[in-house]
């Protein structure tokens, strides 16, 4: 038993040595930690998880690594000075754009800037995705507000959800870009039953969201929405069905039947 642990000991430090040694294994600085990856895999972003990143109930600092050039940058940080240069990064599209979260300091709560859902170039230029018609008197936290998980490969549809009640209820949503590059919110549908949800994926069209909705005992089960037409406008009418070809285009959520 003794020989055949040491063997399978020498075996792992061999395959570890190899991936090391491997040219296309890239070791990052010792604070990264990778979250996304582009679809066509040129653009990983991650973030600092150090408690130094962290405020506010968000990591403030954050990276993009271009594989194709092999350059690395932070291009955001934690600073109390100037919380705008702050953000959690959460997806990453194809031509760089990259969403995530971060501070917006005109929305103050007990003088805190409030959580807000943003997109950055990958030279670290950031825009709010802002609140559409959301009833902001509903934040009683500072770290409640928007918050933006995935990004359609194109760049031009953001998932995400909006906090209330110190994170107790999530409303799930998402933007689109506008011809003249402005956002657009969308709030997406829920099944009968359902009092909150939250996104954590989207497909490379944008025709797709994929996460969860929290029924009213609390228990939560995996969701997909089908938020636009394939290859069509994006739909100003929201319900919870689908009609059939040639009429209305309502988004709809659909969970799995229960099991056991």
């Amino acid at each position: 038993m003794k020989k055949h642990l040491l063997v399978m000991l020498a075996a792992l430090s061999a395959f570890s040595a190899d991936i090391q040694a491997d040219k296309g294994f890239t070791m990052l600085e010792e604070s990264a930690k990778g979250v996304a990856v582009s679809a066509g895999g040129q653009y990983v972003v991650g973030i600092n998880s150090s408690g130094d990143s962290w405020s506010g109930n968000i990591f403030m600092t954050s990276f993009v690594y271009d594989v194709s050039g092999g350059a690395m940058q932070w291009l955001t940080r934690n600073d109390n000075a100037d919380q705008t240069k702050g953000g959690e990064f959460s997806g990453v599209a194809d031509n760089g754009v990259i969403c995530g979260t971060s501070k917006d300091v005109g929305n103050l709560f007990d003088g805190e800037p409030i959580n807000s859902a943003a997109v950055w170039t990958k030279d670290g230029v950031r825009t709010l995705l802002g609140y559409g018609d959301f009833d902001m008197s509903k934040i009683t936290r500072s770290i409640d507000g928007s918050s933006a998980n995935a990004i359609s490969a194109d760049g031009k549809t953001v998932a995400g959800e909006f906090s209330t009640g110190n994170g107790a209820y999530l409303t799930p949503c998402m933007w689109t870009q506008n011809a003249d590059g402005s956002w657009q919110l969308s709030w997406l549908p829920m099944p009968e039953g359902a009092k909150g949800g939250q996104t954590k994926a989207v497909s490379a069209d944008g025709s797709v969201i994929g996460g969860y909705v929290r029924l009213s005992d609390n228990s939560k089960y995996p969701a997909l929405c089908e938020a636009r037409r394939r290859g069509g406008a994006i739909p100003g009418d929201y319900g919870t069905d689908q009609e059939g070809s040639g009429g209305d285009f309502r988004p709809s959520f659909r969970t799995p039947a229960r099991t056991g």
